[in-house]
């Protein structure tokens, strides 16, 4: 059995809206549960948000010193300084790579954040990508 309905232009600009604050009201959801779990790792105060993700406790120099291999499309290694590159969080049987999971993990918490010039993300099918690109704030 199908049904068909006709609807007018105000009337799917109103369904339009409500989609909108279903995912306003989503995002709510996601940072308080967000904010009480890093209280629970942490047992303090979320960071607050900064322009461009979180300040996180991870440094640039942290973040060096995991030695992460990055790349660019086609698996070629990224230049220093490249504005876009990626790695895998994972290996390819799937286990962590232990030497970046704390970068691992803030991005599993916060889902983007910025350290230093770059924003980070966990992206991918199963999440098993880091993303890294020059910060908007760090673009000329």
């Amino acid at each position: 059995m199908s049904v068909y309905a006709t609807y007018t232009q105000a009337e799917i600009d109103e369904i339009l809206q409500l989609f909108d604050q279903h995912d306003a009201v989503s995002r709510q959801i996601r940072n308080r549960l967000a904010r009480a779990a890093f209280k629970e790792l942490h047992g303090e105060p979320e960071p607050k948000p900064e322009p461009y993700g979180y300040k996180v406790r991870l440094t640039q120099a942290d973040i060096q010193q995991m030695n992460i291999p990055w790349f660019v499309k086609g698996m070629q290694p990224a230049e220093t300084g490249a504005a876009f590159a990626f790695t895998f969080a994972t290996e390819k049987d799937g286990t962590p790579k232990p030497e970046i999971q704390p970068l691992v993990d803030e991005l599993k918490l916060y889902k983007k954040i910025t350290v230093g010039p770059y924003e980070y993300r966990l992206g991918g099918r199963d999440k098993n990508l880091i993303s890294r690109n020059k910060a908007k704030e760090a673009r000329t």
